[in-house]
């Protein structure tokens, strides 16, 4: 979880200087990656256990 929450802080101070559409874009982005690493980490911690 640290690595999305370090991605999106990077990504949080890039924004400022960049147009509106592009920090549209990079705040999906953003919500994209913070969703999808903690899944996939949890998924493959799942799996680790499953076997």
């Amino acid at each position: 979880m640290r690595i999305g929450g370090g991605i999106c802080l990077v990504l949080v101070a890039i924004a400022p200087f960049l147009d509106y559409s592009l920090q549209i874009l990079l705040a999906a982005f953003a919500i994209s990656i913070s969703y999808l690493i903690p899944g996939y980490l949890l998924r493959s911690q799942y799996r680790k256990q499953k076997l």
